[in-house]
């Protein structure tokens, strides 16, 4: 387990570790550029296409490091209010389709590793999502791409369901209050 900042300066990101196995490093230890700026060019004409750079903001690069991040393994980002954990979830959405298009761009895709072993387990927790909060929402989207939205406000059922997929490491990106915790 690894505790971690990470700092956007406008133009990358970089990656601050303080704490490893819950102890503090006790130097420093950092990932200059984690994340670095793509110029808008850089997107395919079309569906998708950019005026701005990308990661733009704060939200958009946090969402492209954590998207980084879970490529690797389990990544959790703690968000401080239930109002902002789907905003957020619908911007690592954004973040993915923008790495799509960048990939498809190059010939290749992009999509976060999903194990095939619990296809069925997260198509039982997307149903019920669809059933409790319509077929449409944030929660429901994201969990399609491979990330768990979790806050105190979901019905209970689908809470239940999403802590189980968590539990079971069914999902590499998770976007939680201090309720999953």
């Amino acid at each position: 387990l690894m505790l971690g900042e990470a700092v956007w300066d406008g133009r990358s990101v970089t990656v601050e570790y303080t704490h490893s196995d819950y102890k503090p490093l006790g130097h420093r230890c950092f990932v200059r550029s984690f994340v670095a700026q793509v110029p808008p060019e850089a997107f395919p004409k079309g569906r998708g296409r950019r005026k701005s750079p990308f990661p733009k903001g704060g939200a958009e690069a946090l969402a492209l490091s954590a998207i980084e991040l879970a490529v690797q393994g389990m990544t959790m980002v703690f968000v401080a209010r239930k109002v902002s954990a789907e905003p957020f979830g619908q911007t690592v959405l954004s973040s993915i389709e923008r790495k799509h298009a960048l990939a498809k761009a190059t010939g290749g895709s992009f999509s976060l590793p999903v194990d095939d072993r619990f296809r069925a387990e997260i198509d039982r927790c997307l149903r019920l999502i669809h059933e409790h909060m319509g077929a449409d929402s944030v929660v429901g989207r994201c969990l399609a791409a491979g990330v768990v939205v979790h806050h105190g406000s979901l019905p209970q059922v689908v809470r239940l369901g999403l802590e189980r997929l968590v539990r079971k490491g069914t999902a590499r990106l998770v976007v939680a209050t201090t309720t999953l915790a």
